[in-house]
């Protein structure tokens, strides 16, 4: 799971009270009367975010998140039909990119990245939307950059169900001193000898360390997937390691079944 959130840049200041967030959500929504209810508190890798709840005006229950500085940074309506696909990718992704830009005042840097669609589930299902994302790449060193795009289309409704986004500016260098080869070589050193592990994935990514912990330190991290055969009992052993790519680093071996 990218992890992430959706942020939505608005004019105005929030005293910190549930009530005066109404303008950032109804802006969101497009409704201007919403009895908006916190729920909750939430710590992430960028900072703290208040949860919230609201019933709108076609009867959905909708969710929000909202950080320190009044951005909603993440959308979900819940119990939602899904079960039956009635609409196409192509308007899925009509949708979706309708949705994003009525909400964001700059979002060229999309158009520097393929995004990626799939349809979730499988017939009968209860889980059938478009997923489309966008994730930005650093141009010359290929690092992930903690700017990302994800909106998810129910398949049988049209309707945009979720959405997240992280447009966080980079605040290190996105060119590695420790190459990939000396990264997997670090990863497969920490691991034992047996079961023979092999490479599954390898991404440079710009993330915050410690790893999985909420304090905003960025990174430019090796993030290394190893996976195991399955053994007799189809059992699969397999890690994720995560390496420092300025300094060779291990910052956190994360293993899996």
């Amino acid at each position: 799971m990218i992890v992430g959130g959706i942020y939505i840049w608005l004019t105005y200041k929030p005293s910190g009270r549930a009530v005066d967030l109404a303008p950032a959500i109804s802006s969101f929504t497009g409704e201007t009367e919403l009895i908006i209810k916190q729920t909750g508190v939430d710590q992430t890798s960028y900072g703290a975010v208040k949860q919230y709840y609201a019933n709108l005006a076609n009867g959905d229950q909708a969710y929000f998140n909202v950080d320190e500085n009044g951005t909603v940074t993440s959308f979900f309506r819940a119990n939602q039909p899904n079960g039956e696909v009635r609409i196409s990718i192509e308007r899925a992704r009509k949708t979706a990119m309708d949705f994003a830009t009525a909400r964001y005042p700059d979002l060229s840097w999309l158009d520097t990245v393929q995004p990626s669609e799939n349809l979730t589930g499988t017939d009968g299902s209860s889980n059938r939307f478009y997923s489309l994302r966008w994730i930005r790449q650093d141009p010359k060193s290929g690092a992930i950059l903690p700017q990302m795009l994800k909106i998810e289309v129910n398949a049988q409704t049209g309707q945009v169900d979720r959405c997240s986004m992280l447009n966080e500016p980079v605040t290190v260098s996105t060119m590695p001193t420790i190459d990939q080869q000396t990264a997997i070589q670090t990863a497969l050193s920490v691991l034992p000898e047996t079961p023979a592990f092999e490479v599954a994935e390898v991404l440079l990514t710009v993330t915050t360390i410690p790893i999985y912990e909420p304090n905003g330190q960025q990174a430019l991290v090796w993030r290394i997937t190893v996976t195991a055969k399955p053994d007799k009992t189809g059992y699969v052993a397999g890690a994720v390691i995560f390496i420092d790519a300025q300094t060779g680093n291990v910052l956190l071996v994360d293993s899996f079944a």
